[in-house]
């Protein structure tokens, strides 16, 4: 039973099983045992012990704000234009098979995240792309899948909701169990090793009492009932659990986010990132320096460093560095492509111009082509 109340003796079965039910609903008050007197009136309501009835709903309700932020995690990550399961799940695929397949996986992947590179840009045109992009600006709101920062903006978002939440049910836990000691998990185990026994500590009370009044023709007579809580040592532990592991969850979670904070927020230090695998490659000349800036700041961008983070924690270095020379490899072949069509492009403006100005002076077009 979850309670047992110390009845009067001339309460039948019936009597005792609606005092106790009476007292279960209606809540308990905290009085020390050794005491004389219990408390007034007016300070057994402060007194009042009102979690132990709540709590299977309450740890549920914990239990599912933990994973809240996973749920919000999973339905937006995809907006960002990478689909960060399957690339990933692909990573893992190539670091198990066969090294003869292993350049065939990592070709595959480089040009799915080509295409995830490219489903972030922007290619609309009119004046409401350049206004939306003027007053982000103006706002300094530059974040988004065509900013090319979605997935790690989303991703330090995550992050704050799970220390908002951590915060927040440490401060819930305080206010339902109703003491009045802000770190009440070390008072709890301060209590057990000054050698406080149950009786005398407030926190999860084993022993509380309880105000009946019960009308028996027509006069009304108050009792007070002695009840024992059996579910308070059980809570007593649990509390103590979670109170531990919110405060160990919150460290690690802020670590995290100022780890990763350091790692993404800085230019420098992306770029860092990705030329360390581009010189491990071997693939990387004295002379590509700007190159390989303009490759991390507008190919890949942050979303993109991002991803190699992730594959280079969750996969190993060896597929996060051929990964990186295959991308580097499809970026330098289409900037020499864009080059060349540019010089192509300036060929041919200069050979149309040229018969229309020697027209002018009389002369054939033909005798003046190159």
């Amino acid at each position: 039973k979850p309670i047992q109340c110390w009845i009067p003796q001339e309460f039948t079965r019936g009597w005792e099983e609606y005092a106790e039910n009476y007292c279960w609903v209606a809540n308990t008050y905290y009085a020390s045992v050794p005491e004389e007197h219990l408390p007034a009136e007016h300070l057994r309501r402060k007194r009042m012990i009102t979690y132990y009835q709540w709590a299977p709903i309450v740890l549920a309700v914990q239990a599912l704000m933990f994973y809240l932020p996973c749920l919000i995690w999973r339905l937006f990550m995809n907006y960002s234009g990478f689909n960060v399961r399957k690339i990933l799940q692909m990573a893992t695929d190539a670091n198990v098979v066969i090294p003869e397949a292993l350049n065939k996986n990592i070709r595959f992947m480089a040009r799915y995240m080509e295409g995830c590179i490219y489903r972030q840009r922007e290619y609309r045109r009119g004046v409401g792309v350049r206004v939306k992009h003027c007053l982000a600006k103006c706002s300094c709101l530059c974040c988004g899948k065509r900013y090319g920062n979605f997935l790690v903006v989303l991703y330090f978002f995550i992050k704050v909701l799970y220390l908002l939440n951590v915060f927040g049910q440490l401060y819930i836990m305080e206010k339902f169990v109703g003491t009045t000691y802000t770190f009440f998990g070390f008072q709890v185990l301060r209590d057990l090793f000054n050698g406080i026994q149950w009786y005398q500590s407030s926190n999860f009370p084993r022993v509380t009492f309880c105000d009946l009044q019960a009308k028996k023709l027509g006069v009304n007579y108050h009792y007070t009932l002695q009840c024992v809580l059996p579910l308070n040592m059980f809570l007593e532990k649990i509390y103590v659990f979670l109170w531990f592991w919110h405060v160990l969850v919150s460290i690690v979670t802020l670590g995290s986010f100022v780890n990763w904070f350091f790692r993404m927020a800085f230019a420098r230090r992306r770029l860092i990132f990705v030329r360390k695998y581009l010189k491990i490659m071997n693939v990387l000349k004295d002379t590509d320096k700007t190159t390989s800036r303009k490759f991390v700041e507008n190919y890949l961008r942050i979303d993109g460093v991002f991803i190699f983070r992730l594959i280079a924690m969750n996969c190993g270095d060896i597929v996060a560095g051929d990964l990186a020379c295959e991308l580097w490899s499809i970026y330098r072949h289409k900037r020499l492509q864009e080059l060349d069509d540019t010089k192509l492009e300036t060929t041919d403006h200069r050979h149309v111009g040229f018969p229309g100005l020697n027209s002018n002076n009389g002369n054939n077009g033909d005798d003046n082509i190159v």
